[in-house]
Protein backbone atom coordinates (compact mmCIF):
# COMPACT_ATOMS: atom_id res chain seq x y z
CA UNK A 1 0.00 0.00 0.00
CA UNK A 2 2.82 2.52 0.77
CA UNK A 3 4.73 1.90 -2.69
CA UNK A 4 1.27 2.24 -4.40
CA UNK A 5 0.73 5.82 -2.16
CA UNK A 6 4.54 7.00 -3.04
CA UNK A 7 4.10 6.38 -6.94
CA UNK A 8 0.91 8.00 -6.82
CA UNK A 9 1.98 11.32 -5.42
CA UNK A 10 5.19 11.44 -8.02
CA UNK A 11 2.07 10.76 -10.80
CA UNK A 12 0.30 13.47 -9.46
CA UNK A 13 3.67 16.17 -8.71
CA UNK A 14 4.78 15.11 -12.48
CA UNK A 15 1.70 16.17 -13.76
CA UNK A 16 1.27 19.29 -11.48
CA UNK A 17 4.59 20.28 -13.23
CA UNK A 18 3.87 19.86 -16.29
CA UNK A 19 0.60 22.25 -16.40
CA UNK A 20 2.33 24.94 -14.35
CA UNK A 21 3.87 27.69 -16.34
CA UNK A 22 7.54 28.04 -17.25
CA UNK A 23 9.73 28.76 -14.21
CA UNK A 24 7.04 28.36 -11.54
CA UNK A 25 7.03 24.33 -10.99
CA UNK A 26 9.29 24.55 -7.77
CA UNK A 27 6.79 26.82 -6.24
CA UNK A 28 3.39 25.29 -7.34
CA UNK A 29 4.27 21.45 -6.81
CA UNK A 30 5.45 22.47 -3.32
CA UNK A 31 2.47 24.48 -2.27
CA UNK A 32 0.37 20.69 -4.09
CA UNK A 33 3.00 18.94 -1.47
CA UNK A 34 2.04 21.18 1.20
CA UNK A 35 -1.58 20.82 1.23
CA UNK A 36 -1.31 17.21 0.21
CA UNK A 37 0.73 16.52 3.60
CA UNK A 38 -1.78 19.09 5.74
CA UNK A 39 -4.13 16.78 4.84
CA UNK A 40 -2.84 13.69 5.73
CA UNK A 41 -1.85 15.49 9.42
CA UNK A 42 -5.22 17.19 9.87
CA UNK A 43 -8.25 14.82 8.58
CA UNK A 44 -6.95 12.28 11.02
CA UNK A 45 -7.43 14.60 13.70
CA UNK A 46 -10.67 16.04 12.73
CA UNK A 47 -12.08 12.71 12.28
CA UNK A 48 -11.46 11.92 16.11
CA UNK A 49 -13.10 14.73 17.06
CA UNK A 50 -16.03 14.28 15.27
CA UNK A 51 -16.33 10.66 16.22
CA UNK A 52 -15.27 11.51 19.83
CA UNK A 53 -18.90 14.65 19.44
CA UNK A 54 -20.71 12.75 17.87
CA UNK A 55 -20.31 8.93 19.09
CA UNK A 56 -20.69 8.35 15.03
CA UNK A 57 -18.70 6.72 12.78
CA UNK A 58 -21.30 7.13 9.78
CA UNK A 59 -21.10 11.12 10.44
CA UNK A 60 -16.79 11.26 11.25
CA UNK A 61 -16.85 9.48 7.70
CA UNK A 62 -19.99 11.55 5.61
CA UNK A 63 -19.28 15.20 7.11
CA UNK A 64 -15.44 15.40 6.11
CA UNK A 65 -16.10 13.48 2.68
CA UNK A 66 -18.87 15.85 2.09
CA UNK A 67 -16.46 18.82 2.51
CA UNK A 68 -13.77 16.95 0.31
CA UNK A 69 -16.36 16.40 -2.02
CA UNK A 70 -18.03 20.20 -2.31
CA UNK A 71 -14.20 21.52 -2.51
CA UNK A 72 -13.57 19.45 -5.37
CA UNK A 73 -17.18 20.44 -7.30
CA UNK A 74 -15.56 24.27 -6.60
CA UNK A 75 -11.85 23.50 -8.25
CA UNK A 76 -13.80 21.61 -11.39
CA UNK A 77 -16.44 24.61 -11.57
CA UNK A 78 -13.56 27.17 -11.40
CA UNK A 79 -10.87 25.43 -13.30
CA UNK A 80 -12.88 23.82 -16.25
CA UNK A 81 -12.65 26.63 -18.33
CA UNK A 82 -8.99 27.25 -17.94
CA UNK A 83 -8.37 23.40 -18.84
CA UNK A 84 -10.15 23.78 -21.96
CA UNK A 85 -7.96 27.27 -22.73
CA UNK A 86 -5.16 24.58 -22.30
CA UNK A 87 -6.12 22.11 -24.45
CA UNK A 88 -6.57 24.20 -27.38
CA UNK A 89 -3.46 25.59 -27.43
CA UNK A 90 -4.74 29.16 -25.70
CA UNK A 91 -1.84 28.44 -22.68
CA UNK A 92 -0.38 32.21 -22.97
CA UNK A 93 -3.83 33.83 -23.09
CA UNK A 94 -4.49 32.00 -19.84
CA UNK A 95 -1.17 32.73 -18.62
CA UNK A 96 -0.92 36.35 -19.17
CA UNK A 97 -4.62 36.82 -18.17
CA UNK A 98 -4.08 35.82 -14.39
CA UNK A 99 -0.40 36.25 -14.05
CA UNK A 100 0.14 39.77 -11.91
CA UNK A 101 3.42 42.38 -13.73
CA UNK A 102 6.08 42.12 -11.65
Amino acid sequence: MLNTVQNYLGVLLAEIARVSPPGMAGVITGGAVFFAYAGMIVMPAWFELILEVSHSCRLAFVIPGTVSIGVGTIFFVVCTPNIDLRMHGLEKFYWDKFSSPV
